[in-house]
């Protein structure tokens, strides 16, 4: 046992995997995850892109599929700051009839109650039905919701 957390050993790993690649420092990172490893993805995404020991990285880069939600409204702040600044860049696959990307709805606190939300681009993957044919033709299903009034948070 190193006495390390189990973050703090990823970001050694990271780095030394980096240090390896490229000598001056200068790699990309790209984390990328399906599942629960989605959400543990976009975790990891979020704390590098806080974290000042890769703050010589540029863009970091996560991609996730069919991932579960991770973050109440002041998670999603916090993230989409890292978004905007450039720190972070999340495309966030998922399948129209997958359960997954809808679960948890909310974390059942009575005294405090909070909903979970989607953070990152979302790109949807539609079935090859006809339905999804035609929304496939119509248009491309990429949404990155800037607003937080109800019915994009309903969307979200």
């Amino acid at each position: 046992d190193t006495g390390l957390s189990k973050m703090d050993e990823i970001f050694e790993k990271i780095e030394q995997i980096g240090k390896e690649v490229a000598p001056d420092g200068d790699y990309k990172l790209c984390i990328t995850g399906h599942s629960l490893g989605g959400a543990l993805a976009t975790l990891c995404g979020f704390y590098c892109g806080s974290k000042p020991r890769f703050a010589h990285l540029s863009t970091i880069y996560i991609w996730t599929f069919a991932a579960p939600r991770v973050g109440t409204q002041a998670f999603i702040h916090a993230y989409q700051y890292l978004e905007r600044t450039g720190r972070i860049r999340h495309a966030r696959f998922s399948c129209t009839n997958d359960i997954v990307p809808l679960i948890p709805f909310c974390n059942f606190e009575y005294d405090d109650l909070q909903f979970y939300k989607h953070v990152g681009m979302r790109v949807q993957l539609h079935d090859t039905g006809k339905v999804g044919k035609w929304r496939l033709r119509n248009n491309l299903d990429v949404t990155y919701p800037l607003k937080h009034d109800w019915p994009s948070e309903i969307r979200r």
